[in-house]
């Protein structure tokens, strides 16, 4: 067993990344839903708040990865940096479809 303090902090910030990237995925499935419902009169509008959303929140992520870039976290939580970099990569996936995909296509 380590005697290595673990501070709460620093534990959550690694958490960060997968923080955003959830809010993020949230929101998009939110906007999904609104841009999907038939009576919904500004389906452009809720596109471009998709793609808001999404360079929020890749913008966000990026800040934290910069931000961390000269520290050298402690050895229980090296995986802060390959964590926030998965984050990202799932943020750019989720936002893929509002480019590839014409969603809701009525039937």
């Amino acid at each position: 067993m380590s005697s290595y303090p673990r501070p709460m902090r620093a534990f959550l910030s690694g958490l960060v990344g997968p923080i955003i990237w959830a809010a993020h995925f949230f929101a998009m499935y939110l906007a999904e839903s609104a841009f999907c419902d038939p009576s919904a009169l500004h389906a452009v509008a809720v596109r471009v708040a998709m793609i808001g959303l999404s360079t929020i929140a890749i913008a966000a992520l990026l800040v934290v990865r910069w931000q961390i870039r000269g520290t050298m976290p402690p050895r229980p939580l090296a995986w802060t940096r390959p964590l926030i970099d998965l984050s990202i990569v799932a943020a750019l996936w989720t936002s893929l479809p509002i480019f590839i995909v014409n969603v809701c296509k009525p039937p």
